[in-house]
């Protein structure tokens, strides 16, 4: 839930990442995106929002509050990804989000111009 802390309204972790996925849903659909969670991939720190965009490559979005900060897990984790070359992102608002996919992909899409995408095949 949103809270007002020294004339500014901060939003809840969840309100974030809901903004970023609507946003990714809507203008985004050429990124291959998913949500992480420690307790699906049993990795502590793992990002918030992880995905494969035809241009920029594999994308990491740790998702966290105007006031957040990382824990030592997170911190770690996302060291390593940046070790390896992957772009991160810390992401405290969907303005994070829009400039810094601007700037690895391009104005934001409909999709890829020419390109289709084969729907996946549901696995008996």
């Amino acid at each position: 839930m949103a809270k007002l802390k020294d004339n500014k309204i901060i939003l809840s972790e969840t309100e974030i990442k809901n903004q970023i996925k609507s946003y990714l849903k809507k203008l985004h659909p050429e990124i291959f995106w998913w949500s992480n969670s420690s307790s699906v991939f049993g990795k502590k720190g793992i990002p918030d929002i992880e995905g494969i965009h035809p241009k920029a490559g594999h994308i990491w979005i740790e998702v966290k509050r105007l006031d957040g900060k990382l824990s030592s897990h997170q911190a770690r984790f996302i060291n390593i990804l940046e070790t390896y070359g992957e772009k991160v992102l810390i992401a405290h608002s969907l303005d994070d989000v829009i400039e810094w996919l601007e700037k690895l992909c391009g104005p934001a899409s409909l999709g890829i111009k020419g390109k289709k995408i084969a729907p996946l095949k549901k696995s008996s």
